[in-house]
C-alpha cells in the first residue's frame, strides 16, 4: 500500500522517464479540468466535469482538493498532447483507485464520434436499440465495441478503411479500457495507483497509432 508521498515519487519518475512534466496538487488539478472538460469521456461523466466547474470557481475549495489530488503529468508524445492522471474504477457502490492516459488530436476533427468497448449489457442493449448504436457490419469489430455518432454512414466507411481498422483492433484486443473520440482517445488501467513507465510507453503507443490512423484517413 504507497502512502502519499511515495505516489508523488513514482509519479515524478514516471514523468521523467517520459520526458513529461509532474504537475502536483492544484497545478495539476487545473491542468487535468482544462484538458478533460474537452475529452468527455465515461471516466469522467458531465456532472463531475460540471461539480469540478464550480470548484474551480471557490479558491477555498480547490486549495482543499489540491491538497488531496495527488497530481497529473502533462507533456507531448509524438506530437500529440497527453495528460496522465489518477482516476476511479467504479464497480457497483464502490470505487478504487486507477491511472488514466489520454491523448488528443492536435484538432478535434469534423465527424463526431464515439467508441468504445462493448460490455454484456451493451450487446443486448444494442440489439434492442439499434437507432442509438452504429452497426460497422464488420465481424471483427462489432463483438468488441460500441460506436455512436449522428453520421452513420460516413462513420461506418471510415472506421472500416484499413488504417482506423486496424488500429481499433489493436487497441480493443490489448484490453477493454480504451475509448475514442472525435476529440482524442483514452485508457484507464486496472485498479493501482501508479504504472510503470513500459506500460505507459505501451499505451501511449497504441494511443498515437490509433490518433494517426485518424487523422490520415480522414
Amino acid at each position: 500500500m504507497f502512502g502519499r508521498s511515495d505516489v508523488v515519487k513514482k509519479w515524478r519518475d514516471l514523468a521523467t522517464n517520459l520526458n513529461m512534466e509532474y504537475k502536483e496538487g492544484e497545478a495539476g488539478l487545473r491542468e487535468l479540468f482544462e484538458k478533460m472538460s474537452h475529452l468527455q469521456m465515461s471516466s469522467f461523466s458531465a456532472p463531475e466535469i460540471e461539480n469540478l466547474e464550480k470548484a474551480m470557481d471557490s479558491p477555498l475549495v480547490l486549495a482543499l482538493l489540491g491538497t488531496l489530488f495527488p497530481g497529473a503529468i502533462t507533456g507531448s508524445y509524438r506530437d500529440y498532447s497527453v495528460i496522465i492522471s489518477h482516476t476511479q474504477n467504479k464497480r457497483g457502490d464502490r470505487s478504487y483507485p486507477a491511472v488514466h492516459i489520454a491523448l488528443f488530436h492536435q484538432q478535434p476533427l469534423d465527424l463526431q464520434f464515439s467508441v468504445k468497448s462493448q460490455g454484456f449489457l451493451d450487446g443486448i442493449l444494442e440489439r434492442l436499440m439499434r437507432n442509438r448504436y452504429i452497426q460497422l457490419d464488420d465481424p471483427d469489430l462489432d463483438p468488441l465495441v460500441i460506436v455512436q455518432g449522428e453520421d452513420q454512414h460516413q462513420i461506418q466507411l471510415w472506421l472500416t478503411a484499413s488504417p482506423p481498422r486496424n488500429a481499433l483492433l489493436n487497441l480493443y484486443n490489448h484490453d477493454n479500457r480504451f475509448e475514442v473520440n472525435h476529440q482524442g482517445q483514452m485508457w484507464h488501467s486496472p485498479d493501482g495507483r501508479t504504472i510503470t513507465s513500459d506500460v505507459a510507453f505501451n499505451i501511449l503507443d497504441l494511443l498515437a497509432d490509433m490518433a494517426d490512423a485518424l487523422n490520415n484517413s480522414f
